[in-house]
């Protein structure tokens, strides 16, 4: 599903990444682990198409990844590649519902229902209603929500930076596991983090130095 050949990239000056080589077969939960500022985002950026990377190769679905923002790599983006970021991309003001709309707007109206919001919500642990603003949330349910968003779409591959940064140990245990059952359907599973109970998990593991 993922092929990556000596990949670099530098911002200014700065190697961030250097001769970087990965493959992410479907059905497989990969973890990327190293020191902060080893570039961990910046590679899970590349693989979301987020990101230019300067020299090497990048092969998506079995073709040349498209170039970032591109209307291809859009169409990836909305179609095959559900991403988490470690600031939870939320809107503060507006509510649970809209933001799981917003998340599912490309989708047939039954994944998108409100059942299949509320499930959503279930499978990450949030008791909250439809209508909660997001803003009156505590990072760790925002955490959570963001995470509830990959319940109603069905991506091929899930990127996911520092999942269960923000949460205790039980929810914690309850992402993890929710993670693991998306690589065991089939997906294709990174997760960028420092946290080592990733790893019990992985079927695969890289370090960035």
């Amino acid at each position: 599903m993922i092929h990556l050949a000596h990949i670099d990239k530098k911002f200014g000056r700065h190697q961030v990444l250097k001769d970087v080589n990965l493959d992410v077969p479907a059905h497989s939960f990969t973890v990327i682990h190293g020191k902060s500022g080893s570039g961990k985002s910046t590679l899970l950026n590349i693989l979301g198409l987020l990101t230019h990377y300067d020299a090497g190769q990048y092969q998506l679905f079995g073709q040349p990844a498209p170039a970032p923002y591109s209307s291809q790599a859009m169409k990836l983006r909305r179609e095959a590649i559900s991403y988490v970021f470690q600031n939870f991309a939320l809107i503060d003001n507006e509510s649970i519902e809209q933001n799981l709309k917003l998340a599912s707007h490309y989708l047939p109206k039954s994944q998108a229902s409100r059942q299949a919001m509320l499930a959503a919500l279930e499978a990450v642990n949030l008791d909250l209603p439809l209508k909660t603003k997001v803003y009156t949330m505590s990072g760790g349910e925002k955490q959570r929500l963001a995470l509830a968003r990959l319940k109603l779409r069905d991506s091929r591959l899930i990127l996911a930076d520092e999942p269960t940064g923000s949460l205790d140990a039980e929810n914690k245990t309850i992402i993890i596991q929710l993670l693991r059952s998306f690589a065991d359907q089939g997906k294709a599973v990174l997760v960028v983090t420092h946290d080592p109970d990733f790893l019990e998990v992985a079927d695969s593991r890289m370090e960035l130095n």
